[in-house]
């Protein structure tokens, strides 16, 4: 196999790594994109918060259309207050988190915790 494409990193993670090919030469025609990305940090960071605060308007839209969908398959929808949401989502983040305590040690949650 011939091909004029990557840089050596993605040479070894898309063909070395995988037991592809046998030869590679140093064009230095290319920059790694990830290289980029990781020094734009800012600007990556940027992009993702709109990206997950649009995702999450659109998320909150399709629950809603779902929920339509679900009553008029006849389903009754039990719908929980504020209260019994918010006591349910500090039961379920303390639950994982005590796993997670169990699987990597209360020490490390502690500093994770401590590192916000």
């Amino acid at each position: 196999m011939k091909t004029l494409c990557c840089t050596a990193q993605g040479t070894y993670t898309v063909f070395a790594a995988r037991g592809i090919g046998k030869y590679y030469i140093p064009y230095n025609a290319f920059v790694e994109a990830t290289t980029y990305y990781a020094s734009q940090r800012a600007a990556v960071q940027a992009a993702v918060d709109r990206a997950a605060a649009s995702f999450t308007d659109w998320a909150g839209n399709n629950e809603d259309s779902y929920l339509v969908r679900i009553r008029g398959a006849g389903w009754e929808v039990l719908d929980l207050s504020d209260a019994e949401r918010a006591a349910l989502a500090d039961h379920l983040r303390q639950a994982a988190v005590d796993r997670a305590a169990a699987l990597v040690g209360k020490d490390v949650i502690d500093r994770l915790r401590q590192d916000r």
